[in-house]
């Protein structure tokens, strides 16, 4: 799941990797902490309840994303050091499946 993450961002955020996977890191780190916080305090169907409602938010949320992702032109983008040389941001997991069907 992590490379699919990982995948994800540096699709979304072609020009500022850096800041996306530090975002991403620190997100994943506050939900680990939250759900160790309330492990002690909750019976394994109430976290069930949880992550369940987390998962279909998330899955809500991704759907959304590539939606937007799939509306929005590729933008042409400088590869550091090699200024002349252009590459194109891929495009989202929804355009691919859109194109096979």
């Amino acid at each position: 799941m992590c490379d699919e993450c990982s995948a994800l961002y540096g699709t979304l955020f072609c020009n500022e990797s850096e800041a996306a996977f530090s975002n991403y890191r620190l997100w994943k780190s506050v939900g680990f902490v939250a759900a160790f916080a309330y492990s002690f305090y909750l019976c394994a169907a109430v976290k069930l309840y949880i992550l369940t409602s987390v998962l279909v938010v998330s899955m809500i949320g991704y759907v959304c994303v590539e939606c937007i992702h799939w509306r929005t032109p590729a933008e042409p983008i400088s590869c550091g050091d090699v200024s002349e040389m252009l590459v194109f941001c891929p495009r989202s997991l929804l355009t691919i499946l859109l194109n096979v069907w």
